[in-house]
C-alpha cells in the first residue's frame, strides 16, 4: 500500500499461537510479538477476553491491511459472553478492566488475567489497582494508558514476552517520554526471564512471569506510597510551624500596638491636664 501510494491493498490476518505454561520447550513457547510491533503497517493486535477474540478478529478481516492477530494458547479454553449477532471491536484501543486509583497495572492478552487476580489479592491489602488490557500492541493506545498513569502515578507493566526489547520496555518508554510528570514512582516491569523457555514444569515456571511476581512488586508501591504521606506530613508539619511563627508575630504586633495605645492614651492625659493648667 505505502508503495502504491495507496493503490493496492493488503487485507491480511495471520493468526499465530503463542504463550509458555504447558511444557512445549522454547520452540512453541515464546512470546514473540515484540518481533513484529516495530514493523511499521503492520497492526499487531491480542485479545483476552472471548468478547474481543471474536470482534477484534472480524475488524481484522475487514481492516484493508495486515494484521498479526496473537492467541494464547492457555486462553483457547476460557469461556466468556460472546454475541451471536456481528458485531466488531476496535483494533487501536485499549481497555480499562479494573478500576483503583494506588497503581495501574498494564498488561494484554493472558498477563491480564493474572493483572487482574493481582489487582483483587492487592485490594485485600488497601491498595486499589487500575488493570489496562492493552488488546492492540502496534498502535499502543497511548491516551488510554496515560490516563490511567495520570490518576495512579504508578504503572507496573505485564507482558509474557522477554523483558528485553519486549512491549512493556516499548510501554515504558512512552509513558516516559509522555507523561514522565505524572509518575510518583519508578515504572515496573513484569516479564519473562531472557532465556529460552524449558520444558521442565519447574524451570518454565521460574521464568515465566506469575500472580505472586505482580504482587511482589507491592513493596515498592507500598515504599514509594509510604514516602509520599510522609513527604505530606512533612509538609504539614513545615506549614504548623510557619503557621505557629506567624500566630507569634502577630501576637507581638498586637502586644506593641496595644502599648502604643497605652502610651497615647498616657500622652494624651498628659495633654489635657496642660491645657487645664493653661487655663488656670
Amino acid at each position: 500500500r505505502y508503495a502504491s501510494k495507496g493503490q493496492i491493498r493488503l487485507p491480511l490476518v495471520i493468526r499465530t499461537a503463542s504463550s509458555g505454561g504447558r511444557g512445549y520447550g522454547p520452540t512453541h513457547s515464546q512470546s514473540l510479538e515484540a518481533l513484529f510491533i516495530g514493523i511499521p503497517g503492520i497492526r499487531v493486535v491480542a485479545p483476552f477476553t472471548a468478547y474481543d477474540a471474536k470482534g477484534m478478529l472480524k475488524a481484522a478481516i475487514r481492516h484493508d491491511g495486515p494484521v498479526i492477530f496473537i492467541e494464547n494458547r492457555s486462553l483457547y479454553n476460557t469461556k466468556g459472553i460472546v454475541p451471536e449477532k456481528d458485531y466488531t471491536a476496535d483494533l487501536c484501543n485499549c481497555e480499562l478492566r479494573r478500576k483503583g486509583n494506588d497503581v495501574s497495572l498494564i498488561a494484554y492478552s493472558r498477563m491480564t488475567g493474572l493483572a487482574l487476580d493481582a489487582a483483587d489479592e492487592l485490594g485485600k491489602e488497601g491498595i486499589e489497582a487500575d488493570v489496562v488490557d492493552l488488546r492492540s500492541l502496534s498502535p499502543i493506545d497511548l491516551g488510554g494508558v496515560l490516563d490511567s498513569v495520570k490518576k495512579t502515578g504508578r504503572a507496573v507493566i505485564v507482558e509474557e514476552g522477554c523483558k528485553t526489547a519486549g512491549v512493556g520496555a516499548e510501554v515504558s518508554a512512552l509513558i516516559s517520554e509522555h507523561g514522565f510528570s505524572l509518575l510518583h514512582a519508578p515504572i515496573k516491569r513484569v516479564a519473562c526471564a531472557d532465556v529460552p523457555l524449558a520444558c521442565t514444569p519447574s524451570l518454565e515456571s521460574a521464568a515465566l512471569p506469575n500472580k505472586d511476581k505482580i504482587i511482589n512488586e507491592k513493596d515498592s508501591i507500598i515504599a514509594e506510597k509510604d514516602n509520599e504521606i510522609q513527604s505530606l506530613r512533612d509538609q504539614m508539619a513545615q506549614i504548623n510551624q510557619n503557621t505557629a511563627q506567624f500566630d507569634s508575630k502577630i501576637k507581638e504586633k498586637e502586644n506593641e500596638i496595644i502599648s502604643l495605645m497605652k502610651d497615647n492614651d498616657e500622652l494624651l492625659n498628659e495633654i489635657r491636664q496642660n491645657e487645664e493648667k493653661i487655663k488656670e
